[in-house]
């Protein structure tokens, strides 16, 4: 989590107060996410960002318990992990496996 901090959220939120962070904010740094290289020279997937804006969503919900606020993180949803697509063994496939096991 701390390298989270580090490298996504203190740059992009870092010299703000908590209060002035708007919805707008959380939902263009979520878009921006988008294009951070990833692994593999791939773009951050949905599952990496969603866990980059844990820790932002947990810190602004206790802000605004503590002190009473509205959350600007309200009503935003993590996104959708898409499923992966699963091709089961065909029954020959299951022949073999069974030959080469029994």
């Amino acid at each position: 989590m701390c390298h989270t901090f580090k490298k996504h959220l203190n740059p992009a939120f870092g010299d703000r107060a908590v209060s002035c962070i708007t919805k707008v904010d959380i939902l263009n740094f979520r878009s921006s996410l988008a294009n951070v290289p990833g692994r593999n020279n791939g773009c951050l997937s949905t599952t990496r960002i969603n866990h980059i804006l844990t820790p932002l969503r947990m810190l602004l919900n206790e802000a605004a318990d503590r002190y009473d606020f509205i959350t600007p993180y309200r009503g935003i949803k993590s996104l959708k992990i898409p499923k992966t697509d699963v091709q089961p063994f065909t029954l020959d496939e299951v022949k073999l496996i069974q030959a080469t096991i029994f």
